[in-house]
């Protein structure tokens, strides 16, 4: 394959460059030093810093500059959510360069699978009126949840304040995740609504938008999930600029800007909480619980999917589930939940992570196929942005196409394709 750096893509990889300095240096400044008890330790050495660097530009000329399809917002956010931060951590502390490897290794798998060129003999198999049969299904389960939170009694633990949420989470949950209800609880949250708001905006219905954007945040207010709360934002500000521009560049520019603005918060401020969730736990967390993921497991049993779909046929080693298990070993004793690389190594080393990647990239390319039966790319994005960030970042891939609803966003994905010619306009 001829690789070749387009003059337009040169901006993108300053970016990224001005991105991965900024990290360096909250790292050093902030994360280290004040939450070195928490792992985030300080061991410079030059060699590995430039190492870092120089794993770092194998990457940049293959991270996608355009934002025509929806798979190269997801292999940009690769990079700046998962390589980069590991390549600060590797550089700047004691840490080994495994994760690091295999993460930049999982980004080419994914990569090639996106670029192979299959023999397009399939179908597309539409669905009369699909368009409207998910919407209809979507205002059916955003009802029910809403009714459920009430009959429940989990709306007494409404809050909004982001520093309670953890004080009444637990008491809600209690409450209204039971049974088949927390699995459709989080299908709401994540999809449904989504796919309501998407719609909204692609009819320029801009009332319902807003109608809908009150109801996610009562959601968040019962749920306890700050991630909830800023999903109408996201939604809005992809539908927004993948309408308008024609590059990815917002994205490290957009990092970089609320890293900076959150580390000057603390100097200016003495405010801690605005960098620990801006700084530390987006970039930072993730990373330091991949490299745990990989310590921990390089030393014990593999679990083999003994949690999931193979229970029924190979005995769970560990006397606590997977997220506690990393928890307590890290030291914080919390759920330490992490991304598809980290699960995938903890069920069958390289070889589970290779499979997750090559599951991921073929998902991947799915939705760029559904883009080309008519969906807008950023219609396809808003979808299913919010399941496949969670296999990213935070959860199992397994989970994340189940319980996290990335099968129901890609159902939902599909019964657009039958759009009576809405979908057609840009």
């Amino acid at each position: 394959m001829h690789l070749k750096i387009s003059k337009k893509s040169i901006p993108l990889i300053f970016g990224l460059f001005i991105f991965k300095i900024s990290l360096d240096i909250s790292y050093i400044l902030f994360v280290s030093r004040y939450f070195e008890y928490r792992g985030f330790d300080l061991n410079i050495s030059i060699l590995k810093y430039l190492l870092s660097w120089m794993l770092l530009l194998i990457v940049l000329p293959f991270t996608p500059y355009y934002s025509n399809k929806s798979s190269n917002y997801f292999l940009i956010t690769i990079v700046l959510s998962l390589i980069i931060p590991l390549t600060s951590i590797y550089g700047l502390s004691s840490r080994n360069i495994e994760p690091l490897l295999i993460t930049i290794f999982c980004f080419f798998i994914i990569y090639f699978i996106l670029k192979i060129k299959l023999v397009n003999r399939i179908k597309a198999y539409y669905i009369k009126n699909g368009n409207k049969i998910a919407v209809i299904i979507s205002l059916f389960f955003i009802l029910l949840v809403t009714w459920w939170y009430f009959f429940s009694g989990a709306y007494k633990y409404f809050n909004l304040d982001f520093t309670k949420v953890y004080q009444f989470r637990e008491l809600s949950n209690k409450l209204a995740s039971v049974g088949i209800m927390a699995y459709i609880n989080g299908w709401v949250y994540k999809v449904f609504i989504v796919y309501l708001m998407a719609y909204a905006l692609l009819k320029k219905n801009f009332a319902f938008f807003i109608i809908l954007f009150f109801i996610e945040i009562f959601f968040y207010s019962i749920s306890g999930q700050k991630s909830v709360f800023f999903t109408p934002i996201l939604i809005f500000s992809i539908w927004f600029y993948f309408k308008n521009f024609k590059t990815l560049l917002i994205l490290p520019i957009g990092f970089t800007i609320v890293v900076i603005i959150s580390y000057f918060s603390f100097l200016l401020f003495d405010d801690m909480l605005t960098p620990s969730m801006f700084i530390r736990r987006i970039f930072f967390v993730p990373a330091k619980l991949s490299y745990d993921y990989f310590d921990f497991f390089a030393e014990n049993h593999f679990i083999y999917w003994s949690n999931s779909f193979l229970s029924h046929f190979i005995e769970y080693p560990y006397s606590l589930p997977l997220a506690e298990l990393i928890g307590n070993y890290e030291g914080t004793g919390s759920h330490a939940n992490n991304g598809f690389i980290a699960s995938g190594y903890a069920h069958l080393g390289l070889i589970g992570v290779m499979i997750y990647a090559v599951i991921l990239g073929f998902i991947l390319k799915i939705l760029d196929y559904i883009a080309t039966r008519g969906v807008p790319v950023w219609f396809v994005l808003c979808v299913v942005v919010v399941p496949l960030r969670d296999a990213l970042i935070s959860s199992d891939l397994l989970t994340t196409l189940l319980t996290h609803g990335l099968i129901i966003a890609l159902i939902l994905l599909f019964l657009s394709i039958d759009n009576n010619k809405i979908y057609y306009k840009k």
